[in-house]
């Protein structure tokens, strides 16, 4: 079955110029708002999570992982593109200079890691983590914007451009995607954005309900989200086995969610297909 994975940039930062970038830890505001997105009704379904080895990525993975009763794993490689070269730039010189390392892939500007060095290694530690994760679900890396655009270019097969930077909002931004087949299931959404997503789910819900899956409280919802589904059909999962000539799952066990109005994956929100089912009629 494909492993979905959630790629998490860290969201606002205090910053500090006497102090080097990669020691920058999250903001009050990034701290609120990372914790708004703990209420992600992907996140209770994560069974890993790893963070680069930089303060702000690493209090990102701590509060995701303080939620869920788990550990989290740093790795360097999963750091943004080098830029110690120049150490902080003012807001606008920084965007200059950004313009240009996106421009340029090849070429290193005023000093930084070039971006298709930074490409090539993001992309072989996302595929290595994977490779070696022991989990059988979706998990998590909170790393960073630059690397995590790069990222995904190289899994929509674009080449390396700004135009697929995340928002400008400070950070704080996700997409889901699967290394087999290699695709990214949606663009940058906000972390703290979900609320318009709801009812889509909602409905959906109701009709995997019908279809014999079961809706969940969700803890992780608040006042006014007081309920969500989570999403498989429970009770199943070690003794089936899907089949591969279904035409709603391919084979792969897990349907994806989806918004009646975008055909893309919706979330990331899983359902198991029937066809995962033994007792099915």
């Amino acid at each position: 079955m494909p492993k979905l994975i959630y790629f998490i940039t860290h969201p606002n930062v205090k910053i500090d110029p006497a102090v080097p970038v990669p020691q920058w830890p999250l903001s009050e505001r990034g701290r609120e708002r990372m914790e708004q997105g703990l209420r992600q009704p992907w996140v209770p379904t994560l069974t890993a999570i790893y963070s680069s080895t930089e303060q702000k990525a690493i209090d990102g993975a701590e509060l995701l992982a303080n939620l869920l009763g788990l550990g989290f794993t740093q790795l360097e490689a999963l750091g943004e593109n080098d830029r110690s070269a120049t150490g902080f730039l003012p807001p606008d010189e920084f965007e200059q200079v950004a313009n240009v390392f996106f421009a340029h892939p090849e070429q290193s500007v005023r000093g930084w890691e070039t971006a298709r060095a930074a490409q090539n290694r993001i992309v072989s530690a996302v595929e290595a983590l994977v490779a070696a994760d022991p989990t059988d679900g979706p998990i998590a890396i909170v790393s960073h914007g630059a690397v995590g655009t790069l990222l995904y270019c190289h899994l929509t097969g674009e080449p390396i451009s700004r135009r697929w930077d995340q928002p400008p909002n400070a950070g704080g931004n996700y997409f889901a995607f699967t290394l087999e087949p290699r695709t990214a299931h949606f663009h940058w959404k906000a972390i703290d954005d979900f609320e318009e997503h709801l009812a889509a789910l909602h409905e959906q819900g109701r009709q995997c309900a019908e279809r014999g899956g079961q809706f969940e409280e969700n803890p992780f919802l608040r006042e006014g989200q007081d309920w969500q589904l989570l999403a498989w059909n429970r009770g199943f999962k070690e003794r089936s086995i899907p089949n591969p000539s279904c035409s709603e799952c391919h084979g792969t066990g897990v349907i994806i969610l989806r918004s009646p109005e975008d055909p893309s994956p919706y979330d990331g929100a899983q359902i198991q297909c029937l066809c995962n089912n033994p007792e099915r009629p």
